[in-house]
């Protein structure tokens, strides 16, 4: 696959760890949503996104229509946003969102497509 994932710190006061997976072409294909105060912790934060989608959980989700149900027992939703367009995140017990889509897409299958490709880009990298 070829991806890159990046740790860096953010403009923030103070400054924060962050990650992001970009594919060989150089296109984000995943991002962190919040910030963290250790590097080890934003590796941490992107480690349990293939624990929490797996393909299953991937295939559920995508299933599901707009909004998740509250009943829903994993923290992956798919939803269209402001532009109408698919986009996938991840929500922590705490509420947080810790992941996300960087970018929307015309249909739920191809935001799950991304999903996959990210989980695959941090199998790789972890191995």
């Amino acid at each position: 696959m070829m991806a890159t994932v990046e740790f860096y710190e953010d403009q923030s006061d103070p400054k924060e760890w962050r990650w992001r997976v970009k594919a060989a072409n150089g296109q984000i294909i995943g991002a962190s949503t919040e910030g963290y105060s250790r590097e080890q912790f934003a590796k941490n934060n992107l480690l349990s996104i293939p624990k929490y989608c797996r393909d299953i959980d991937i295939k559920m989700a995508s299933e599901m229509k707009e909004e998740r149900p509250e009943n829903a027992r994993f923290p992956l939703e798919f939803y269209k946003d402001k532009a109408d367009e698919w986009r996938w995140r991840l929500t922590a017990a705490n509420g947080q969102i810790v992941g996300a889509s960087s970018e929307g897409y015309n249909n739920k299958t191809a935001a799950a497509s991304n999903l996959r490709g990210l989980i695959a880009a941090i199998n790789e990298w972890s191995a």
